[in-house]
């Protein structure tokens, strides 16, 4: 159990070992899949973006020097709502249940910080850590869920 204050800040680095992109991975990715007759160019405009916008944005990401998508989107906050399904498009497939939960894979971060916040089911919420994240994925959240639900024999439908 973790009994002192402890905050964990989460950059897009903390979920690559499950694998997810980092931060410039997922605009290197973005801009390839954009490209016109690209899959990800089909499903935006299937979700509704004009052709034009979706060729703007790529355009502009890939010349705009930054090195994460959220960084482009700060200061251009035109291109928003076609950029959150972009990412929401790139980061889908990479939701892997069997990712988090591969016992060969080498660095397990994600197990370890469970196991550190080991305690009764009961008192597993008086672990004394918050966490601020910049990841774009929902991975850890997934894990803790998971292996709570199946550490506890899923006590949560009692």
């Amino acid at each position: 159990m973790i009994t002192s204050p402890t905050v964990l800040i989460l950059g897009a680095g903390a979920s690559i070992p499950y694998g997810f992109p980092s931060g410039f991975d997922l605009v290197r990715m973005m801009v390839q899949s954009l490209r016109l007759g690209n899959n990800g160019n089909i499903h935006l405009q299937a979700a509704g973006f004009r052709s034009g916008d979706i060729e703007d944005f790529r355009n502009s990401l890939e010349r705009s020097g930054r090195s994460s998508v959220d960084a482009f989107l700060e200061h251009r906050t035109e291109f928003l709502e076609v950029g959150k399904a972009a990412i929401a498009a790139l980061l889908l497939p990479c939701e892997k249940e069997e990712s988090l939960f591969d016992l060969n894979r080498d660095s397990r971060w994600y197990e370890y910080l469970f196991q550190k916040l080991n305690a009764g089911f009961e008192d597993f919420a008086n672990n004394r850590i918050a966490f601020i994240t910049f990841n774009y994925d929902r991975s850890l959240e997934f894990y803790l869920f998971t292996a709570l639900k199946h550490a506890y024999g899923n006590p949560m439908r009692r």
